[in-house]
């Protein structure tokens, strides 16, 4: 707990200072006695701001998930833990910093709320929000209370913990939040070309193959259909030929790759470009989930290189999320080394989308040759839909969200 004057205050203690001074200069008692007075008002207040603070115990709420650009709240309750005196104007404040691996951190942000009074043993709710508008880690913390109650001559200062009712009140407590990529919004034309791609897939699903299928039922002869599909039993049960119609197995599975490459030293526009592909990668989880994907990848190469895989999840989501939160550029390119790894561990008859900062011709960029004789690759490369976010007609397909 710490005690300072206000700019009210020093001018309070200079005046008490110059009627003590010209008191003993002159001689004159009543003037001793009027700044002996005047010092009052200063021990009442300092005592009084600091039982208050004693007596105020703070718990907050961050939300579990943000996105940059999005609108954030976190809540503060202030508990009164006095049971004879109430608590005034008392103002808690928060500090929020950006982080950057092999970087200094950001200037703090304070956001802070006031409280105008609390009863014995009351407890109060306020909240703030905000925007972050960069993905990344911040730091949350620590929470500081405050007042300048009663007579605004002196400002006492406490640091809490304000993690949660087991949380003890310690100075030093934060807690880092992990800001999601901003999210975007695909296109109608792009809904329009993946709708009519679902539903190309939905009529295939059910053929009169019996390979791969389970019986689903019996419907009449079609024109075009093969003799070895109709169903002579019922056929002559019927009168006219009918066939045996099987269901298909529909695959749902749904792959997005990350080629997060950017040359040295960087541009502003590529920098943009940067955060542009983050969040095209982003949305585009975010709508295969949506869509019901039984399973979702995410390949990426960056400052780091790796495959998530996994049932379409919640878990899952915020994982590949929080990947893409801390994910920065290489200089280097290794676009072949995710793609091998990707050939080799997710089924290529789902949705295939590679994200890319620069132009890339699959398969026969230069930048693959190593990759070109293997069989595999081929037919993988084939369901592949590259996304070169540098082209200016991306702005057809996506764009990103204003913050609200």
């Amino acid at each position: 707990m710490k005690t300072t004057f206000t700019r009210e205050g020093i001018l309070y203690l200079a005046t008490v200072v110059l009627i003590f001074a010209g008191a003993a200069l002159r001689e004159v008692n009543l003037l001793l006695l009027l700044a002996s007075f005047l010092c009052c008002p200063m021990i009442i207040a300092w005592r009084l701001g600091r039982r208050e603070l004693q007596c105020a115990d703070i718990r907050r709420g961050i939300p579990r998930s943000v996105h940059a650009g999005k609108m954030f709240i976190v809540s503060f309750e202030l508990i009164n833990t006095g049971s004879r005196y109430g608590l005034w104007s008392l103002v808690v404040e928060d500090t929020l910093v950006f982080l950057r691996d092999g970087e200094r951190p950001s200037l703090p942000m304070r956001p802070a709320v006031y409280f105008e009074y609390l009863r014995p043993g009351e407890r109060r709710k306020k909240t703030y929000a905000g925007i972050l508008p960069q993905r990344g880690k911040y730091r949350i913390g620590p929470v500081t209370v405050s007042t300048r109650f009663p007579f605004g001559l002196f400002r006492t200062r406490r640091n809490l913990s304000g993690f949660g009712a087991a949380a003890e009140n310690s100075a030093d407590k934060t807690v880092d939040l992990t800001v999601f990529p901003r999210l975007g919004k695909l296109s109608t034309r792009w809904m329009a070309r993946r709708h009519e791609a679902m539903e190309s897939r939905h009529r295939r699903r059910f053929q009169p193959s019996r390979s791969g299928g389970e019986f689903l039922g019996l419907r009449d002869w079609r024109h075009g259909d093969l003799r070895r599909w109709i169903h002579w039993r019922a056929s002559a049960r019927h009168r006219s030929p009918v066939i045996r119609q099987f269901e298909q197995h529909q695959n749902h599975d749904a792959t997005v790759l990350l080629d997060l490459y950017e040359p040295e030293p960087p541009t502003l526009p590529q920098r943009e470009n940067i955060e542009l592909a983050v969040s095209l990668t982003a949305t585009l989880l975010s709508e295969m989930a949506r869509q019901t994907a039984t399973n979702l990848t995410l390949g990426f190469h960056g400052d780091r290189s790796d495959l998530l895989s996994g049932p379409t999840c919640t878990p899952l989501i915020d994982t590949m999320f929080e990947t893409l939160a801390t994910l920065e550029p290489s200089r280097e390119d290794r676009l072949a080394e995710i793609l091998l790894r990707a050939v080799g561990r997710i089924d290529s008859r789902g949705d295939i989308f590679l994200v890319t900062t620069r132009p890339c011709d699959i398969p026969d960029s230069p930048r693959l040759k190593s990759l070109a004789a293997d069989p595999r690759f081929r037919a993988f490369a084939s369901r592949i839909r590259v996304i070169d976010t540098s082209d200016k007609a991306i702005d057809e397909f996506f764009t990103t969200e204003e913050p609200e």
